[in-house]
This record gives structure tokens, sequence and C-alpha cells, in this order.
């Protein structure tokens, strides 16, 4: 069977404000570090992998075929 794991780059908003002031800004993963996690989770995969991709820079997408257990 064919299926698909979807990873998404990992990010949060941190204030960045001095003085009293609010400075919402959205920080996201380190490509490096996504890059490594696909990686690692492609490797922990107990079948085929048939396709990594990333679609955009916030998204992975592993589609891999199951063994058959017998």
């Amino acid at each position: 069977m064919i299926k698909q794991i979807i990873l998404e780059r990992n990010k949060k908003y941190v204030n960045e404000g001095t003085m009293g002031f609010d400075d919402y800004t959205l920080k996201k993963e380190p490509m490096k570090d996504f890059c490594l996690r696909v990686s690692n989770e492609a490797n922990n995969i107990d079948g085929k992998i048939i396709n990594i991709s990333y679609p955009s820079e916030d998204l992975a997408i592993i589609v891999y075929k199951n063994k058959i257990k017998e």
C-alpha cells in the first residue's frame, strides 16, 4: 500500500519589541534542521521510499510503499 507523510516546518511567533512596544515576528525552524528532520523521518520508514518532495519551503511530503508482511 502506498502512503505519505506530510511534515511541516516548525514556526512560532516571538515578541522582539523594545521599550514596552510589542513587535511580534514569525521565527521559522532553520532550513538545515528541517531537512535533517525530513531525512531522519525518511530513514525511520519501514518500506521503500518512492519520492521526497518540497512543494514549498515550509512543507515536505514523503511518499513510500509499505513492506507487505506475510
